[in-house]
């Protein structure tokens, strides 16, 4: 393995946990969709930042009209997605949160 496959598994680690997260915040219904005359959008919460380590962790801007609450009502049904133990919603502000999540369960 040369030095620049080693230097890209971070980020690739980066890109699947943010990938992750995004379809469980759809999944959980924390995401809107808009319809209009030229279709449906979409909208998800921003990730702003993450870090894939163990524990890893993501930010998160919130949609307006969301809260903390929202996510920590949803926090066990994110983890089931994302195959880990449990997640924690810490607020960092009126509209961003950190999701902090544990080591993914053996099998």
């Amino acid at each position: 393995m040369t030095t620049a496959q080693v230097g890209h598994r971070p980020r690739d680690s980066i890109k699947l946990l943010v990938r992750g997260i995004r379809d469980s915040l759809a999944r959980c219904g924390l995401a809107r969709t808009e319809y209009t005359i030229a279709g449906e959008t979409v909208h998800l919460p921003r990730v702003v930042s993450a870090d894939a380590r163990p524990t890893a962790w993501v930010q998160i801007d919130l949609l307006p009209g969301q809260s903390v609450d929202d996510f920590a009502a949803h926090a066990s049904e994110i983890a089931q997605h994302l195959g880990v133990t449990d997640v924690g919603v810490i607020p960092l502000g009126r509209s961003r949160i950190r999701l902090e999540l544990p080591a993914p369960q053996d099998g």
